[in-house]
């Protein structure tokens, strides 16, 4: 996929999630300071579920959100982000048909303000003043 087919110049943050043990890690931090450099990548990481040290925080907010709105984590999550002012864009990584699903029924779910912060608060780790 090139920025083009998706609408925009440049990338705000690029999460490598679960990086590919096989990857050459000199190749791959290369091609994202040259991608920075150009301006199409403005920050970037690498996400690992069991080394984000919020992950637990995010994990436990986002099942007790599930549990009151009757829904699974994954649209909990994807609610959050789709709830953000920026409108941000969710990419799914995915092929697989339940995931495109839970999204779906994500976008129908209006998180209440008290919800969103208390995942905002859980994924930054900074209380909203």
């Amino acid at each position: 996929m090139s920025l083009n087919e998706i609408h925009t110049d440049y990338i705000d943050v690029l999460l490598i999630h679960r990086p590919d043990p096989l990857l050459n890690p000199q190749e791959v931090a290369e091609a994202i300071t040259i991608l920075q450099q150009q301006g199409k990548i403005l920050g970037g990481g690498i996400l690992s579920d069991d080394t984000h040290p919020r992950y637990r925080g995010i994990a436990a907010c986002s099942a007790e959100l599930a549990a009151k709105y009757l829904t699974g984590i994954n649209q909990i999550l994807i609610a959050f982000l789709l709830a953000h002012p920026s409108d941000i864009i969710p990419v799914l990584g995915t092929t697989k048909i339940e995931r495109l699903l839970q999204a779906k029924e994500a976008a129908n779910i209006m998180l209440e303000r008290k919800d969103w912060f208390k995942l905002y608060v859980a994924s930054t780790g900074e209380d909203v003043a």
